[in-house]
């Protein structure tokens, strides 16, 4: 339940210091420091990837894309390709039909 609920968190929209009139919506990934993100963020995204219950793994593959878009092309090779890899040959067709709808995002 508690590594749901973590997965589920990564990618989803928070609201950010801007004005009351407008609010602007973020990812949890995309108002972090950036190498907090590479340091703990990360890891704990690769864990909760790789987790028996492939509910946990769908929720992964869906923040996965807010994961990838805040590190440089490099970073995301190093850090997150063989992760990414492991999505699309998943045992589960919950993750690899989220990883696959995901896919245009993940390039961009």
């Amino acid at each position: 339940m508690i590594r749901r609920a973590a997965a589920s968190k990564i990618g989803t929209w928070t609201l950010t210091d801007a004005p009351a009139d407008q609010p602007v919506m973020k990812g949890f990934a995309e108002v972090i420091e950036p190498e907090f993100l590479r340091s703990e963020l990360v890891p704990i995204f690769v864990t909760l990837a790789h987790d028996e219950q492939d509910s946990v793994r769908v929720l992964a593959a869906e923040s996965a894309v807010t994961v990838v878009k805040q590190m440089t092309q490099a970073e995301n090779e190093s850090l997150m390709m063989q992760t990414l890899q492991q999505f699309w040959r998943d045992k589960s067709w919950r993750v690899r039909y989220i990883a696959a709808d995901k896919f245009v995002e993940l390039q961009a």
